[in-house]
């Protein structure tokens, strides 16, 4: 078995576990895989029926604990298996069937150590143990020599931890399970307390470090569609800033979005460019939008992401729903002839001679280069391209963007639209226009959104922002990691996702995974694709 894992193995084991628990069952609330774990835990797992929770096209159980236990996790079951002569899936079932509990901790010395628990009764006991070809030590006292763990039965637990963390950890985690006292576990920890009742078949803890500080717990059951995942987070720093105003945002544009788009984002605003940082305030201070602009917007934002008209970078739209979409029109293209002049001054205060089209020409643009071509009838503006490649890094792939806008008119008002692709602006604008406005399918959170993990997947391994222009070189760990990202993301299918701020530090959020929109099912979102609009 491996040393305990880091933060980001942590993260990603937590991915594949949502993934493997579409099928799981439901349990009745019982903490004892919480008293395993000290007080000063910094994860904890509670899980039950994790053989049961596998489909058929995830019938590999080594690759969910290669990542939330770690790669050494595949050595040891492939030795189990072949000194049981079974197959690796095989054992790894046989020791994950029925309830299961894990906790990472940090030792006086700040290494992390882990403790793995199996409820298992005499005879399920007994196979473990011939699995792991462990010896007896001692009443209920076992050693697996050459997979280097300790064992100790206790309670109807079978505790599993690496030798090198001594018996004292063993003894110590016994008399917790035993126990169940709030003192000696982590279920005295106050961050846990409400979480203890729930009834979930798969529970998480994750605490975490200054400056966030705090816990996230995870609760995932079965839903309608699939697997349902609970979050809440209580944090002494707040991860993100509350929405600035309270409104109540439209579920029906999420959903006509989802049709074509990898990503989509609906969620408060107060301004058309807040949130971006003051360094860009600073290189063109034309973002900020004027009074009278930004009394028009009704405080709703939509951001959808797709697949960019070359395929090697996303296609990115925003756009804010206004209230009166004659004055958005003109007030959008005196913006934008702001911004984009804004971005050509700062390329040529910067000594880069821009030399792609950047005005505008629906309004006056005399303080633009007499060399800037008319490309207003199009509403767009090229200069964003090498703006972005020279301030945001040219590693990030987003040379080719074209900052194209429009103003959308609906029987409510209508949408200012924001987009890096000519083909999304339209495509997002069509989606847009077919507006209903229908008062009933408001939702009161401070975000609603939708991913498509097939589609972005695909998006990911196309773009590959940070990693390196040669194909397949071996020490692009940022093209690997951007690889398995891709791949976990496809295995969750589609997502649906609402979040909200009961208080300034914490957030609660609910995720629901459509199992029936797995790789099989959801085409990737490529150019060649788009003939539908979205």
């Amino acid at each position: 078995m491996p040393a305990a894992r880091t933060p980001v193995a942590i993260a990603v084991g937590v991915i594949v576990t949502l993934v493997l628990s579409l099928f799981a069952p439901r349990a009745d609330a019982d903490n004892a895989g919480f008293a395993l774990a000290p007080r000063s835990a910094e994860f904890a797992l509670d899980a039950r029926g994790m053989a049961a929770v596998l489909g058929p096209e995830d019938a590999a159980l080594r690759p969910a604990l290669e990542a939330l236990i770690g790669e050494e996790a595949l050595r040891t079951f492939d030795r189990l298996a072949k000194r049981g002569n079974a197959a690796a899936d095989a054992v790894a079932r046989e020791i994950f069937e029925g309830r299961i509990a894990l906790y990472i901790v940090d030792d006086a010395r700040g290494r992390p150590q882990w403790m793995f628990g199996v409820e298992a009764d005499d005879a399920r006991c007994e196979r473990v143990l011939k699995l792991f070809d462990a010896r007896m030590q001692g009443p209920g006292r076992f050693v697996a020599v050459a997979e280097k763990l300790l064992m100790r039965r206790v309670g109807g637990w079978l505790l599993v931890t690496p030798a090198s963390h001594g018996e004292a950890a063993l003894d110590a985690a016994a008399r917790r399970v035993l126990a169940e006292e709030a003192a000696l576990s982590l279920l005295g920890e106050p961050l846990m307390q409400r979480f203890l009742a729930d009834e979930s078949p798969v529970r998480l803890f994750i605490r975490h470090d200054a400056p966030l500080g705090g816990a996230t717990t995870v609760a995932l059951a079965r839903g309608p569609s699939g697997l349902r995942a609970s979050v809440v987070g209580e944090y002494q720093t707040p991860p993100l800033p509350p929405p600035a105003r309270r409104v109540e945002l439209d579920a029906a544009v999420l959903a006509r979005l989802e049709q074509g788009a990898a990503m989509v984002l609906v969620h408060p605003t107060a301004g058309t460019a807040e949130g971006i940082g003051p360094i860009w305030f600073t290189l063109v201070p034309e973002l900020r939008a004027s009074p009278a602009m930004r009394a028009n917007l009704l405080g709703e934002r939509v951001i959808a992401v797709g697949a960019g008209r070359d395929g090697a970078m996303p296609a990115i739209a925003m756009a804010w729903r206004i209230d009166d979409a004659e004055q958005a029109r003109i007030d959008q293209d005196l913006y934008m002839q702001g911004v984009c002049c804004g971005c050509e001054r700062a390329l040529e205060a910067d000594g880069v001679s821009p030399s792609v089209a950047s005005r505008p020409v629906l309004v006056d643009t005399a303080q633009c280069s007499e060399s800037a071509s008319d490309a207003g009838a199009q509403r767009a503006c090229a200069i964003v391209g090498p703006f972005l490649d020279k301030y945001l890094g040219k590693p990030f792939k987003l040379g080719a963007s074209v900052l194209v806008w429009a103003t959308v008119e609906t029987p409510c008002g209508g949408w200012q639209v924001y987009a890096n692709d000519p083909d999304w602006l339209e495509a997002v604008s069509a989606k847009l226009k077919g507006d209903p406005c229908e008062q009933g399918a408001k939702v009161a959170a401070a975000g609603l959104g939708y991913c498509d993990g097939a589609r972005t997947g695909e998006l990911l391994r196309t773009w590959k922002p940070l990693s390196l222009s040669a194909p397949d070189v071996p020490e692009d760990r940022v093209a690997r990691g951007i690889a398995a990202v891709a791949d976990a993301l496809e295995r969750l299918g589609r997502m649906r996702f609402r979040y909200d701020f009961p208080s300034e530090r914490t957030i609660r959020a609910e995720i629901e995974f459509d199992e029936r929109a797995r790789p099989a099912s959801t085409a990737p979102l490529t150019p060649a694709a788009r003939g539908v609009r979205p």
